[in-house]
């Protein structure tokens, strides 16, 4: 059975409602990978704020129809506050000087991102807000950019062991508001110095939440049901972006203590490579704390990861995990049974030596009672890639729910 499915991608009869995951698809269209080449890595954010501009303004116009005006004066408060607990870092020397030179550009490249996209629009267009203040302020783009972050994306993740010491990382990316994530979309960022940054893109967020790469380095977020933080302290964004941005040269668990507490956090997975071996971590961080789980060395092991915390440490959830009454931890706990069953599989019945094809080809889909896979209706974008001990990342990318005859892109690079 296992390897019919392989061979034909999908068992077509028991493909839970065909017809509504093609019609998400022709909406969504064809992934997208643009690139963007630029003197710095701020030029490069202010072009992507052009280009997502319009989008970004219809997500943040809805946020602001559903605020009362002085909603929005603590909100732009709260988001200066937060602006200057980041410069403070920004200038303490016990936090390593990388860290900090990143913090920096973060703030640099969020705000050209935040006039690019003409964010102040959307309080012309309400004459309520256009002339609105706080602290004695008019309200900024720069403002409204930082506002915009405070906001968590990212679905499932699973990382996978191979033969030879190399890591497979695969992500879902959903999202059940409409109209946010029209197209599936990722930015390569090529710099003249030689940097880089590519990541998929929320109109409304910079690079690094959902999935991304940069050299020698992959990452993938899951936002967490976590307790609300009223006091300022760092976006778990923030550390997504100076994750991505520092990729292989700091680890992600370093920055994270540097930065802390948070106002909220994130299951942040990573691949990188350290001491000339293939590293995989799943770094739940949340408030003032963070739980590290290692990917273990043999091949075949794997770990997964949805929106809830792991189930490792039960007084951890009771200080930090807050589940809304319209969901329910046991449909994420059997997410994780499926992708058990998955690899269970897999690895009994299939050809270890093709497991990058195997995970695309059952983790894609959809298929009925006997779920494989984690893709339904609201799967915006499917993200597979792999790291080498030499370095390599073949990567693929596809657009909507996972179907028979998957379009994607594929790319490799060192």
């Amino acid at each position: 059975m296992i390897n019919y499915m392989l061979e034909n991608r999908a068992v077509p009869e028991i493909i839970a409602d065909k017809a509504k995951l093609i019609a998400i698809k022709e909406r969504l269209g064809a992934p997208e990978v643009f690139e963007i080449k630029a003197d710095s890595m701020i030029d490069a954010h202010r072009i992507l704020g052009e280009k997502v501009g319009e989008q970004a303004r219809k997500i943040l116009g809805v946020k602001l129809d559903e605020m009362k005006l002085n909603q929005f004066g603590g909100a732009i408060i709260f988001s200066r506050q937060i602006r200057r607990l980041l410069e403070a870092k920004i200038k303490d020397t016990s936090i390593d000087k990388a860290i900090r030179d990143g913090l920096e550009e973060y703030l640099s490249c969020l705000d050209a991102w935040g006039k690019a996209a003409e964010l102040k629009q959307e309080l012309k267009e309400r004459k309520f807000l256009a002339n609105v203040s706080a602290e004695g302020k008019f309200v900024s783009s720069e403002d409204l950019a930082l506002f915009l972050q405070n906001d968590n994306n990212g679905c499932q993740t699973v990382l996978y062991r191979d033969q030879g010491g190399s890591v497979i990382l695969w992500h879902t990316e959903e999202d059940d508001e409409e109209g946010r994530v029209e197209k599936a979309r990722m930015v390569d960022m090529q710099i003249k110095d030689g940097a880089e940054m590519q990541a998929f893109v929320f109109p409304d967020l910079l690079p690094g939440s959902g999935f991304g790469k940069n050299k020698q380095y992959l990452q993938a977020t899951d936002f967490l049901f976590l307790k609300g933080e009223n006091r300022p302290a760092v976006l778990a964004n923030v550390v997504a972006w100076l994750a991505l941005r520092l990729g292989n040269k700091i680890p992600p668990e370093d920055i994270i203590k540097a930065l802390g507490p948070y106002v909220d956090g994130y299951a942040l997975n990573t691949v990188r490579i350290e001491n000339g071996r293939v590293i995989g971590k799943k770094i739940e961080f949340m408030h003032e704390e963070m739980q590290v789980t290692d990917l273990a060395s043999e091949a075949g092991a794997y770990l997964a990861q949805v929106n809830v915390l792991s189930s490792e440490d039960a007084a951890l959830r009771e200080r930090h995990e807050e589940i809304p009454p319209e969901e329910d931890r046991d449909v994420y706990e059997r997410r994780i049974k499926r992708v058990d069953r998955t690899i269970h599989l897999i690895r009994h019945l299939a050809d270890r030596t093709k497991m990058f094809e195997n995970l695309w080809r059952t983790f894609s889909f959809r298929v009925g009672g006997n779920e494989f896979a984690n893709a339904g209706i609201y799967v915006k974008a499917q993200w597979l890639a792999k790291l080498t001990k030499d370095g390599q990342i073949v990567e693929r990318f596809a657009s909507g729910p996972g179907i028979k005859d998957e379009k994607f892109i594929e790319l490799k690079n060192q």
